[in-house]
């Protein structure tokens, strides 16, 4: 999905090693510009340190760096890795290429012959194969195929003058194979290399190619007799074409087909020929790809379903299924580790990816492999992009809250140290231990919160903190929650035990942070008498103070964590809320004989759009005042009745009302005054006034 999948793919317009598309090329007429391609310079620890790696959010994709923060912002509709600083990517005109800054080196424009169809879009493959030492491979769909600089600077290498030119490749030691379609032949086309002037070097006479590496490179003469010839297009091993299939030598390995063996090969001979299990056990290949990096994805024999990363012992480095946990949703792909992390597209929860969207493309065959591209991760509606580094670590994960781009990070301390405003600390002893250093309750990604889960003016809130600890010497996610009655006021107040919704209790839930399904699990924990909780400020904008307590685990009581901290204006959270200021008559009198305010029986407030109208529904399960606008009811006054634009209704009869409406930021605001007449619920008249706040707007399906 992000990494073009390696495939071997014969066509009629001729054939392409690595995942290369074949183009139908024209003689080479435009003049050369850039001066050739050469060796890199930049080491490959340098470009690991300073990585980008290609991430989507909702339909768009960007870049982050390797702690998982946006560098580049999302904003286009397929993006392709960075390789010496430069990277593919799609916009809606066609395909370009960028660099680091984000900004363009070649506009949006080219598109490949090649697409892809998923759930009914197209998404054409990038016309421009990853840079390498210094030139990336251009092969536009109208268009001549040629070399782009660093500088999106085009060339033309000189030797391939009258050639039709079919495909190029990535240049490797100085030298890329190309694929011709010879004057001279039948419209067979060949393969030949080029050095970095330009000149054809080794003829055009193999049937297929690939990249060097210490000098030696991959050729076929047809597609079951393979190869590896030097520089100078003589055959060095083995002493005849008789491999299967053959790959270049990354690692000083190279993954080879022998008759039915499969396996790796040194420049000498079999080096690798069956994988190790952690458990010492030997397995032969089902399948095998090439090393990038110190690994290579491979699939045991007798498990096609199962793939895992070996190192160049033959060792099982990374078993994402088994060790990681994580449920791969495409099996068929083997992608490699780029810049030292390996992208994988697996289930969001437990092994359910999802039913894959549709996908189909025009020609007979897949285009270079079934998940070659970007859009592939959206095929799975239940599943995510993750990265893993070379112990099998997820480092990226495509569903981590991160924040804005260009966001600035907001400080948890003051310059003397002090908690910061909506700051926090806690500290845990006992059955579960840990310091959760100061952070801030309101940056983008701390569900930490202050909120009021009733009435906003009077009560009852609830204060949650996050953070990790360690239970049993395992890691664990910490959600403190405290609940908060009605009425509480600034001072010293006393915590309670048990679960009366009127007490100040607190609840804290421990969360295992990568333990296996099977693995122990923590029971919850709730206060016990004789806790204190300060509150030194307690308004409607924000609370302040520091707490003591003893918590108990709820099965076994004599498991206790002592727990204490501070937080310092932890911002004011509002609650979807009604409110009632006047009820007369026979409301007032329903509501004294239930007991209840009156605003209780209007709550909660629910505000949805459905059929083309703005309901707003106060109350739950006694009579319900219902408020029925258009759509694109205006903002302001409104009058509602059986004649007018604005339906209300109790109880399921008409009535009369007037008040106001607003929207703010995706939530409405409203006041209403209603005549209620007499009715099957209700004996008598009366009135309501009241309003209702921070209702959030849904869409009902």
């Amino acid at each position: 999905m992000l990494m073009t999948l390696p495939v071997l793919l014969s066509r009629s317009r001729g054939q392409v090693l690595s995942g290369a598309i074949v183009f139908t090329g024209l003689l080479l007429l435009s003049p050369a510009v850039a001066q050739g391609c050469g060796p890199a310079t930049d080491s490959a620890q340098a470009a690991e340190e300073a990585a980008l790696y290609p991430l989507h959010q909702e339909d768009l994709w960007g870049y982050v760096g390797r702690e998982g923060q946006w560098q580049i912002a999302p904003q286009w509709r397929q993006a392709r890795p960075f390789s010496q600083g430069r990277a593919a990517v799609e916009t809606e005109d066609g395909w370009g290429i960028i660099d680091r800054s984000g900004s363009y080196v070649a506009a949006p424009g080219a598109r490949d012959a090649d697409s892809v169809r998923i759930d009914g879009a197209d998404y054409h493959l990038p016309p421009f194969k990853p840079y390498s030492e210094g030139c990336s491979a251009a092969t536009p769909q109208d268009g001549v195929p040629h070399y782009l600089d660093l500088e999106g600077e085009r060339w033309d290498p000189p030797g391939l003058e009258g050639y039709q030119v079919s495909d190029l490749g990535p240049f490797s030691e100085g030298l890329a194979w190309v694929r011709v379609i010879p004057e001279s032949d039948s419209g067979d086309s060949r393969v030949g290399w080029i050095d970095e002037q330009g000149d054809m070097v080794i003829p055009p006479e193999f049937a297929h190619g690939g990249d060097f590496s210490k000098g030696w490179a991959p050729a076929a003469l047809s597609d079951e007799n393979w190869g590896y010839i030097d520089r100078e297009g003589n055959l060095v091993f083995p002493r005849k074409f008789i491999l299967s299939k053959a790959s270049s030598y990354s690692d000083g390995l190279a993954a080879v087909t022998q008759g039915q063996d499969k396996g790796y090969k040194d420049q000498e001979d079999w080096a690798l020929r069956e994988l190790t299990e952690p458990d010492g056990t030997t397995r032969a290949f089902d399948d095998i790809e090439s090393f990038h990096e110190g690994r290579a994805a491979v699939k045991p024999e007798r498990a096609p379903q199962r793939i895992v990363w070996i190192d160049s012992e033959g060792q099982v480095a990374v078993d994402p299924e088994r060790n990681g946990r994580l449920s791969i949703c495409d099996p068929e792909r083997m992608p490699r580790y780029r810049q030292g992390l390996l992208p994988l597209v697996v289930a969001r929860g437990g092994n359910v990816c999802g039913q894959p969207l549709e996908l189909s493309w025009d020609d007979s065959r897949d285009p270079r492999g079934l998940s070659a591209t970007p859009p592939g991760v959206k095929r799975f509606p239940k599943a995510k992009l993750v990265y893993l580094d070379r112990t099998g670590k997820v480092v990226i994960d495509s569903t981590d809250c991160r924040p804005e781009p260009g966001a600035a990070p907001l400080s948890a301390t003051t310059e003397d140290g002090d908690l910061a405003p909506s700051a926090y600390d806690m500290t845990l002893e006992g059955h579960a231990t840990g310091s959760v250093a100061p952070q801030r309750a309101d940056s983008p990604c701390n569900l930490s919160r202050y909120t009021a889960s009733g009435l906003n003016a009077e009560g009852p809130w609830q204060l949650r903190l996050e953070g990790t600890a360690t239970w049993k010497d395992h890691p664990v996610h910490a959600s403190l929650s405290f609940n908060l009655p009605t009425g509480l006021e600034e001072g010293e107040h006393v915590i309670q035990g048990g679960f009366a919704d009127d007490a100040l209790r607190a609840n804290l839930w421990l969360s295992p942070i990568g333990a296996a399904p099977s693995a122990e699990r923590p029971d919850s924990y709730h206060s016990v008498e004789g806790g204190t909780l300060e509150l030194t400020r307690f308004d409607r904008e924000a609370m302040s103070g520091r707490f003591a307590m003893t918590l108990a685990a709820s099965d076994t009581p004599e498991n206790t964590i002592e727990l204490s901290g501070r937080f310092r204006e932890i911002p004011y959270s509002y609650a979807p809320e009604v409110v009632v200021s006047e009820a007369t008559g026979s409301f007032a009198e329903m509501a004294e004989a239930m007991e209840r305010p009156a605003a209780q029986i209007l709550s909660p407030g629910k505000a949805e759009i459905a059929e083309g109208e703005l309901r707003v529904q106060l109350g739950r399960w006694g009579p319900q005042l219902l408020l029925r606008f258009p759509e694109d009811q205006a903002d302001g006054p409104f009058q509602a009745g059986p004649e007018q634009p604005v339906k209300a209704s109790f109880a399921d009869n008409s009535i009369l009302a007037k008040g106001a409406l607003e929207r703010r930021d995706g939530k409405l605001f409203g006041s209403f005054e209603v005549d209620i007449t007499e009715q099957s619920q209700i004996e008598g008249t009366g009135m309501i006034r009241g309003r209702f706040d921070h209702l959030p707007i849904v869409a009902s399906e």
